[in-house]
């Protein structure tokens, strides 16, 4: 995937090519990205998990997947995809990937150069918008996965249940 603001590092799809040939078993991956907004800024994570970079996930033109991956997506993701519009497909695709398929790789290296234009300016960190997405992004997740709520219920979780109850309430 590759948004229109964004552009590949020059060996991104030889990369991909080489990751997705030696596992062929891996559905799913995602790389690095290199932000670019007034100076550039190499993000690095040592974990290769989905959980080592919650609540954080590189953007949508990070992400890889195989052909099968995408059409189980959309048929689980189809009857949601317009119930959670502040969770973005990339981020629903990072969940489904990691929690559902259990199939969730990443690349450790920056091959993306990333802007961060646009609609991700409205999600400043602890602000208003980023709690209602972060407590949108559990609801997603519980919607889609089969399992019991506690598998959801954690610390973080409940964070953001609390302070997104007490924005709202504030805004009454």
């Amino acid at each position: 995937m590759l948004d229109s603001d964004d552009f590949f590092h020059k060996n991104k799809l030889k990369q991909l090519f080489n990751f997705f040939s030696k596992n062929k078993e891996k559905k799913f991956v995602q790389n690095l990205p290199i932000e670019i907004n007034n100076k550039v800024k190499h993000l690095k994570k040592n974990k290769n998990s989905f959980l080592s970079y919650w609540p954080y996930l590189p953007p949508e033109s990070c992400i890889s997947f195989r052909r099968n991956f995408m059409n189980k997506f959309l048929i689980k993701n189809n009857k949601l995809r317009f119930k959670f519009k502040d969770v973005w497909l990339g981020f629903r695709m990072g969940l489904f990937a990691f929690f559902i398929e259990e199939n969730f790789a990443t690349i450790e290296k920056n091959l993306t150069f990333y802007k961060g234009l646009g609609e991700s300016n409205k999600y400043k960190k602890f602000g208003l918008n980023w709690f209602v997405r972060r407590k949108n992004s559990f609801d997603y997740l519980y919607k889609i996965s089969n399992k019991e709520q506690k598998y959801l219920i954690n610390l973080d979780y409940i964070i953001t249940l609390i302070i997104s109850f007490i924005f709202r309430f504030r805004k009454l």
